[in-house]
């Protein structure tokens, strides 16, 4: 059972996390949606490599992997992507899950950031440049549901992302995000 793609317990909490983001922003089940946050955090704090768990044949001794996630992962480790989740985010901007990444903003959040204000970009950076950029010419604060805290509590979570603490959002060089 050896996969010759190499995905870290991070990596793979990760591309869960975005799923479960994903079916909140699709208006998926809340079970479905705990299942995959469960999943996620599960993985990113076991003191096993999920990757190893799968070459034992032991994905399910993961707290909250069931079937349907531990095929997968399988797909994952045999292929570098899942068609299922690729299939899901296409239904979605992409520049959403760039912006969940900046403190305090959630999946509905970052969903209508990046639809109202069409944002897209190059790279990670670029897409929060243009929503920085957004933010600061105040076409926030005048979106349905945000105001000039909410553009300025952004607008901070940006500049705290851009001190050094931009994550790995999601690298654009991983195939399977």
């Amino acid at each position: 059972m050896s996969g010759k793609w190499v995905f870290s317990n991070k990596d793979v909490s990760k591309l869960l996390e975005k799923a479960a983001a994903a079916y909140e922003v699709l208006d998926t089940d809340r079970f479905r949606i705990a299942a995959y946050q469960q999943a996620a955090v599960s993985i990113e704090h076991s003191t096993s490599e999920v990757k190893d768990l799968w070459d034992d044949g032991k994905l399910d001794e993961i707290p909250g992997v069931g079937k349907a996630i531990a095929g997968y992962l399988d797909e994952l480790f045999r292929t570098g992507k899942v068609k299922h989740f690729d299939s899901l985010f296409k239904k979605l901007p992409p520049a959403m899950f760039v912006f969940l990444e900046i403190p305090g903003v959630g999946p509905k959040t970052a969903f209508a950031l990046a639809k109202k204000l069409k944002i897209t970009g190059k790279n990670n950076e670029e897409t929060l440049n243009k929503l920085k950029n957004a933010g600061m010419a105040g076409k926030i604060r005048v979106l349905e549901n945000f105001g000039e805290k909410s553009e300025q509590e952004i607008l901070n979570g940006i500049q705290s992302l851009k001190k050094g603490e931009l994550k790995s959002l999601f690298p654009e060089t991983n195939p399977a995000f």
